[in-house]
């Protein structure tokens, strides 16, 4: 057989050297950059049929910080204009 054949498999296989370096400790899987909430459908609908953005990113942060303080929120005039 020809030594510059591309499909001898003798090029691919691993020797057990080789292997050594594979087997060391796994990595951490690194964690999600992007958080994501579960809403109920007819939320994601009324939201999708908003007439204006506005209404869409007040929804958006309100249930924000409802999630991350995990308590309901007092809804003022200030809270809107932050």
């Amino acid at each position: 057989m020809e030594t510059d054949d591309p499909f001898d498999l003798e090029k691919f296989r691993l020797r057990p050297e080789d292997l050594k370096a594979y087997t060391g400790k796994a990595a951490a899987a690194p964690r999600a950059r992007h958080q994501f909430t579960i809403v109920p459908r007819s939320w994601s609908d009324r939201l999708a049929a908003a007439r204006h953005v506005g209404t869409y990113k007040f929804a958006l942060h309100l249930l924000h910080q409802i999630l991350e303080e995990r308590r309901t929120t007092n809804l003022t005039n200030q809270h809107l204009c932050n």
